[in-house]
């Protein structure tokens, strides 16, 4: 009875069956696939530069004394298109060929007891979790670093979080609706036309 209450108690706080399968399917294709850990890492160690250079120009705005309001005003719209700009890159290659990767294991998901919609939210859950704690990091260090009032530090990063999670969103409905399924390679999906166009819609939203 013991056991069975611990089981109970353990699938209320993660899910069990097929939606379980799926999220430990996601996580590990992504903890195996050595290439796309070294992008993740690479566009990252991109991204802590760029939060390095926060820094100084952090200290350049201490020395000239510049107006709080201006550096406020210019350092939010610099924090948010920089964000959208590493998320695109972030959703591009590893959110938006995440059907199309399923090329070899397409015939497991639509054999599966999941709908195609449940499959989409959970792909996006796992996707969007992810990118939702990367951002909170980041975005913390760059707040840390730059002399923004209290309000405008929780207030850019609410405004980056709804971004994080509608290039998810965006990247993910885009390869679901036009999945390649010709090649897994993620460097030639995301050149396609409609990578082409998540770029596009993605740096337009940023402006």
């Amino acid at each position: 009875r013991g056991r069975r209450g611990h089981e109970r108690g353990h699938s209320v706080v993660f899910p069990d069956g097929p939606t379980r399968a799926l999220l430990v399917k996601e996580a590990l294709l992504a903890a195996r696939n050595s290439r796309s850990l070294l992008w993740f890492g690479f566009l990252l160690f991109i991204w802590l530069m760029q939060t390095a250079l926060n820094g100084v120009l952090a200290h350049n705005i201490a020395n000239y004394d510049i107006s709080p309001v201006v550096t406020s005003a210019v350092t939010l719209v610099m924090e948010f298109v920089t964000a959208v700009y590493f998320m695109c890159a972030f959703v591009l290659r590893f959110v938006f060929p995440a059907f199309s990767t399923e090329r070899r294991t397409v015939w497991i998901l639509f054999s599966a007891p999941v709908d195609y919609r449940k499959i989409f939210w959970i792909k996006f859950i796992f996707y969007a979790f992810i990118f939702l704690a990367l951002g909170l990091v980041i975005g913390y260090l760059n707040l840390f670093v730059l002399p923004l009032p209290g309000a405008l530090a929780g207030t850019a990063i609410g405004v980056y979080l709804c971004a994080v999670l509608f290039l998810t969103a965006l990247g993910l409905s885009l390869g679901a609706l036009f999945p390649n399924l010709e090649t897994s390679d993620p460097g030639v999906i995301s050149t396609t036309m409609p990578g082409i166009v998540f770029i596009i819609l993605s740096l337009s939203y940023g402006a």
